[in-house]
């Protein structure tokens, strides 16, 4: 059986997963990010985009989180320039369940607004809309033979109020801890539109794996290198993303 310090690495460790914060337990996590498409027919959108992200979470009670996220960017490419978008995300996440092997299954509602926006097929999120979420969340602690670890799930509907079609989003998570101080993480997020977006609006499916490997610098900080790949797309661009994260726990 899983014990719970096992279990408690995940929570740590996994912004944003099943887990819940203790109460009074915060985390916060800034991110820059760099995407660029590769063209490569005369459909493809030559693209770049920069950015900035700021995330965090609040155990307010015990079995309650409460969390928020901002992200602000700026086009890089020539035809598009210094145009940029934003979005401001709040969220509550409920644990439903803990199992005796430490395993957790949460649910979680939120929404997002648009800060700024821009429209390109090969940015997908670079829109007006106004989103619902509603997620089920599972998550547990693993014992594996390179080190401790976790894995976890997230599955969404996303409900747009706007241009932009609902979608059905799915992200999998399995991190590690294969030696003292480092972290590595493999990702997968997915997304599929239901194409009933308005004429002209937002419509893709996409699917992007990311990698990252962080560095724990001190005992409440670690700081994180990832590199994401989009792996199958449809009505946006490929692309590719570098970022550099900083991970707090308080």
């Amino acid at each position: 059986m899983l014990c719970f310090g096992l279990l408690a690495l995940g929570a740590d460790d996994a912004a944003a997963g099943a887990w819940t914060r203790a109460e009074g337990e915060g985390f916060v996590s800034q991110t820059t990010r760099y995407f660029a498409t590769e063209p490569t027919t005369s459909r493809d959108v030559d693209f770049a985009r920069a950015s900035l992200g700021l995330y965090a979470e609040y155990g307010l009670i015990e079995g309650l989180t409460l969390g928020g996220e901002a992200d602000q960017g700026m086009r890089l490419d020539d035809g598009g320039f210094g145009a940029q978008d934003g979005r401001l995300r709040g969220f509550a996440r409920v644990r439903l369940w803990t199992g005796e092997a430490g395993d957790v299954a949460s649910v979680e509602a939120g929404g997002s607004v648009p800060l700024s926006g821009f429209t390109s097929p090969a940015a997908p999120g670079g829109d007006e809309s106004y989103e619902i979420r509603l997620s089920a969340l599972y998550g547990r602690g693993l014992d594996t033979p390179l080190g401790p670890g976790w894995a976890d799930g997230i599955l969404s509907y996303a409900k747009f109020v706007g241009d932009r079609a609902d979608e059905i989003k799915l992200d999998l998570t399995f991190g590690l801890r294969p030696a003292p101080r480092f972290l590595a993480m493999a990702q997968l997020f997915a997304t599929k539109g239901l194409r009933n977006e308005a004429f002209g609006g937002p419509d893709f499916d996409l699917a992007k794996v990311q990698l990252s490997l962080g560095y724990e610098i001190e005992e409440t900080r670690t700081i994180l290198l990832g590199f994401a790949r989009d792996v199958l797309t449809r009505g946006t661009s490929d692309g590719y993303e570098v970022s550099l994260a900083l991970w707090t726990r308080f």
